[in-house]
Protein backbone atom coordinates (compact mmCIF):
# COMPACT_ATOMS: atom_id res chain seq x y z
CA UNK A 1 0.00 0.00 0.00
CA UNK A 2 2.73 2.46 0.81
CA UNK A 3 4.39 1.58 -2.53
CA UNK A 4 1.45 2.35 -4.28
CA UNK A 5 1.08 5.30 -2.48
CA UNK A 6 4.56 6.65 -3.19
CA UNK A 7 4.14 5.71 -6.84
CA UNK A 8 0.76 7.84 -6.82
CA UNK A 9 2.96 11.43 -5.32
CA UNK A 10 5.41 10.58 -8.16
CA UNK A 11 3.28 10.71 -10.75
CA UNK A 12 0.97 13.57 -9.08
CA UNK A 13 4.70 15.78 -8.94
CA UNK A 14 5.67 14.58 -12.79
CA UNK A 15 1.94 16.13 -13.72
CA UNK A 16 2.86 19.01 -12.08
CA UNK A 17 5.74 19.35 -13.78
CA UNK A 18 4.48 18.54 -17.10
CA UNK A 19 2.38 21.52 -16.58
CA UNK A 20 5.86 24.37 -15.80
CA UNK A 21 6.77 22.69 -18.92
CA UNK A 22 3.81 23.72 -20.88
CA UNK A 23 3.79 27.15 -19.63
CA UNK A 24 7.40 27.58 -20.48
CA UNK A 25 6.73 26.27 -24.00
CA UNK A 26 8.55 22.85 -23.55
CA UNK A 27 5.49 21.10 -25.06
CA UNK A 28 7.66 17.82 -26.24
CA UNK A 29 8.62 17.55 -22.36
CA UNK A 30 5.27 18.20 -21.21
CA UNK A 31 4.14 15.73 -23.27
CA UNK A 32 6.56 12.95 -22.49
CA UNK A 33 5.56 13.74 -18.67
CA UNK A 34 2.33 13.65 -19.87
CA UNK A 35 2.10 10.05 -21.42
CA UNK A 36 4.11 8.95 -18.52
CA UNK A 37 1.44 9.50 -16.14
CA UNK A 38 -1.59 8.45 -18.41
CA UNK A 39 0.55 5.16 -18.47
CA UNK A 40 0.67 4.95 -15.22
CA UNK A 41 -3.06 5.03 -15.08
CA UNK A 42 -3.54 3.19 -17.49
CA UNK A 43 -1.23 0.18 -15.90
CA UNK A 44 -3.30 0.67 -12.49
CA UNK A 45 -6.76 0.63 -13.98
CA UNK A 46 -7.59 3.88 -12.02
CA UNK A 47 -9.52 5.70 -14.66
CA UNK A 48 -12.55 6.46 -12.85
CA UNK A 49 -11.57 9.80 -10.33
CA UNK A 50 -11.14 13.17 -10.03
CA UNK A 51 -7.31 12.27 -9.86
CA UNK A 52 -7.28 11.10 -13.81
CA UNK A 53 -9.57 13.88 -14.21
CA UNK A 54 -6.84 16.37 -13.53
CA UNK A 55 -4.58 14.58 -15.74
CA UNK A 56 -7.61 14.63 -18.43
CA UNK A 57 -8.00 18.08 -18.35
CA UNK A 58 -3.98 18.85 -18.36
CA UNK A 59 -3.76 16.58 -21.46
CA UNK A 60 -6.81 18.86 -23.07
CA UNK A 61 -4.59 21.64 -22.39
CA UNK A 62 -1.51 20.70 -24.00
CA UNK A 63 -3.87 19.78 -27.47
CA UNK A 64 -5.36 23.10 -26.74
CA UNK A 65 -1.79 24.82 -26.78
CA UNK A 66 -0.66 22.38 -29.68
CA UNK A 67 -3.86 23.35 -32.19
CA UNK A 68 -5.08 19.90 -31.79
CA UNK A 69 -9.05 21.19 -30.66
CA UNK A 70 -11.02 18.00 -31.22
CA UNK A 71 -8.38 16.21 -29.05
CA UNK A 72 -8.36 18.97 -26.59
CA UNK A 73 -12.14 18.80 -26.44
CA UNK A 74 -12.68 14.96 -26.10
CA UNK A 75 -10.28 15.45 -22.70
CA UNK A 76 -11.95 18.07 -21.50
CA UNK A 77 -15.55 16.88 -22.01
CA UNK A 78 -14.13 13.50 -20.27
CA UNK A 79 -12.65 15.30 -17.53
CA UNK A 80 -15.85 17.00 -16.66
CA UNK A 81 -17.92 13.75 -16.73
CA UNK A 82 -15.80 12.47 -14.55
CA UNK A 83 -15.69 15.24 -12.09
CA UNK A 84 -19.61 15.64 -12.56
CA UNK A 85 -19.63 12.29 -11.03
CA UNK A 86 -17.72 12.50 -8.11
CA UNK A 87 -19.61 16.28 -7.59
CA UNK A 88 -22.87 14.66 -8.20
CA UNK A 89 -23.66 18.17 -10.43
CA UNK A 90 -25.69 16.55 -13.19
CA UNK A 91 -25.92 19.82 -15.35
Amino acid sequence: KAKTKNQDTYYKLLQELAILHMRAGNLQQAKAKLDSVDSYYQSTARLDNVTYASLLLDLGRYHQLMGEYPLAEKDIRASISLYQKYAGDKS
